[in-house]
């Protein structure tokens, strides 16, 4: 009889270990990998046995998180906080090639890059600008007798001489060369009347006026 009911206990005790979903071994468990327990600057967190174990980084150490270019080193405290401590070393990026960042005493500088500085396509202008030119010489282009480069502001330009200004340029008898007010030259005549002389034959010179259409008029011979 003793023996039919443990059988029967046992044919129970299968049965409804059978119909019994699995069970999860991860409920109520902290964690499976170090990766699921939280963990900061000065504190490494591992996984052990399910459960979460947290250990401070030693006094002094560096902080697993750092701030690019603020003048600090984060360390640790030994007690999982961090302290904040100089490091010049640590200095500010900048977009502008005329001012040169730094740090001191693990506070940011700044300065003005020097004049004549390379800036991009251009130089420093000594007061944290870039800018094309500095002198008038540093502009793209030649100076002619018509049109000199400008350097205003630090912006390159040119000046072109007013209409009408003579130049040094070569031109023909009762003629000279002038500029055309913007950059160019032209021919003007000379006025009516005024001296010049033609050369027609070796030793023999024609002295005469201009007509005031370009040409001379022979008025009178000379011998050399």
């Amino acid at each position: 009889m003793k023996t039919s009911s443990l059988v029967a206990a046992v044919l129970l005790v299968t049965a409804c270990a059978t119909d019994a979903p699995p069970h999860d071994t991860t409920a109520n468990v902290a964690c499976v990998r170090a990766a699921d327990c939280p963990s900061t600057a000065c504190e490494a967190a591992t996984c052990e046995r399910g459960a979460c174990v947290v250990v401070p980084l030693t006094e002094g150490a560096i902080a697993s998180a750092q701030v690019t270019g603020d003048c600090q080193l984060a360390t640790c405290d030994g007690n999982g906080n961090v302290v904040e401590v100089a490091d010049d070393d640590n200095v500010p990026a900048g977009s502008n090639a005329c001012v040169v960042l730094g740090c001191a005493g693990g506070s940011a500088t700044s300065s003005d890059a020097a004049a004549g500085a390379a800036c991009g396509s251009g130089v420093c202008n000594g007061a944290g600008a870039c800018v094309a030119c500095l002198a008038a010489d540093a502009c793209p282009g030649s100076d002619t007798a018509c049109a000199a480069r400008t350097c205003l502001g630090g912006v390159c330009g040119v000046d072109y001489e007013p209409a009408g200004t003579v130049t040094t340029e070569p031109a023909a008898t009762c003629q000279q060369i002038v500029c055309d007010g913007s950059g160019g030259t032209t021919t003007a005549n000379l006025s009516f009347g005024t001296a010049c002389t033609i050369t027609s034959t070796p030793g023999e010179d024609i002295a005469g006026t201009c007509d005031g259409n370009g040409d001379c008029v022979a008025w009178n011979i000379t011998k050399n």
